[in-house]
């Protein structure tokens, strides 16, 4: 129901909080030992609301921006799904472009190669919590990208956090770049890998993300990161993983001799450069989500006030 809270009847309450959208008010009690809201308050607080045809205006509004954000969001995952795909036809089905001419070497197509990760790579390496950790963060800041923002092939905006530029000049050694492939080590989230959003550079990582930043004169790094992400290889380094003696992690010397399959340079750049258009059309609906979400937060208390008419 869309309306405006006013006060009403504050015998038994001496606070008044607002939510984020600004548009609702509840009193709290301090009668109790544990602070609370009063039911009693809470049966005699008076709402205003518009007409319905008002509300349902409201509602149409509000609806359109929600569409446009769903909308996107599927894209993005026909996006995600078919560089996936793309993937799998070609590496792991062994279907690309000229498979049927290719010569078979020791079960290989001719010119690929298996390779450890540490030999095509120019880093390896997990982050560090800032000093104070939680407690520490900022609104608005340096980036600080937590497992929580990493899942597979894709990067959760939800509980993204901010450090200062002090906190983030001590975890300069944890700086992440343009194109660095992000995968969780530690916890029920391990293995789970996605590239690094540009939008959201600069960034650091805390202890429980490691930074995979793939050395583009030896590999590309989008074939790289759909390697990891591939079912065979999540299969492994889940298998890896749960060798630790008491919880599920990932280290830096596993990743480093954590091994995949390159194809020839040729065709792996002919990956890459699909997949980057694909990684780069994602951005762009996540950034038009992102400030779609800001204009509906920002409407919504305005609309539900009056100030706005529809």
């Amino acid at each position: 129901m869309a309306g405006v809270f006013w006060q009403e009847n504050r015998k038994n309450a001496n606070k008044m909080y607002s939510d984020a959208s600004g548009c609702r008010q509840i009193y709290q009690s301090d009668k109790a030992a544990v602070p609370g809201v009063d039911r009693n308050v809470l049966h005699e607080l008076k709402i205003r609301c518009p007409e319905s045809g008002v509300q349902e205006r409201i509602s149409d509004v509000l609806s359109a921006y929600d569409d446009l954000i769903e909308n996107n969001r599927r894209c993005m995952a026909l996006l995600e799904e078919s560089a996936r795909l793309l993937y799998r036809e070609w590496f792991v089905r062994q279907r690309f472009p000229g498979h049927e001419h290719a010569r078979i070497v020791d079960g290989l197509p001719e010119g690929w190669q298996h390779a450890p990760l540490g030999k095509i790579t120019a880093k390896i390496g997990s982050g560090a919590t800032p000093r104070g950790g939680e407690a520490s963060y900022f609104s608005e800041g340096i980036t600080l990208i937590r497992s929580l923002n990493v899942y597979g092939d894709q990067f959760d905006d939800d509980g993204l956090a901010f450090i200062g530029e002090d906190q983030a000049a001590a975890l300069n050694n944890v700086a992440v770049e343009s194109r660095d492939i992000l995968l969780n080590i530690t916890g029920a989230s391990v293995a789970r890998c996605c590239m690094a959003p540009d939008r959201y550079l600069p960034a650091r990582v805390n202890q429980h993300v490691m930074i995979i930043r793939v050395d583009a004169r030896k590999a590309d790094p989008f074939f790289v990161h759909a390697a990891i992400n591939s079912d065979e290889r999540k299969r492994q380094l889940l298998s890896y993983a749960q060798k630790g003696s008491t919880r599920e992690a990932l280290t830096k010397e596993m990743m480093a001799a954590f091994e995949i399959t390159l194809p020839s340079r040729t065709l792996m750049e002919r990956f890459g450069e699909i997949a980057a258009i694909s990684f780069l059309q994602r951005e762009n609906l996540a950034l038009q989500n992102q400030k779609l979400k800001a204009a509906r937060d920002i409407l919504l208390p305005r609309l539900m006030s009056g100030e706005i008419i529809v």
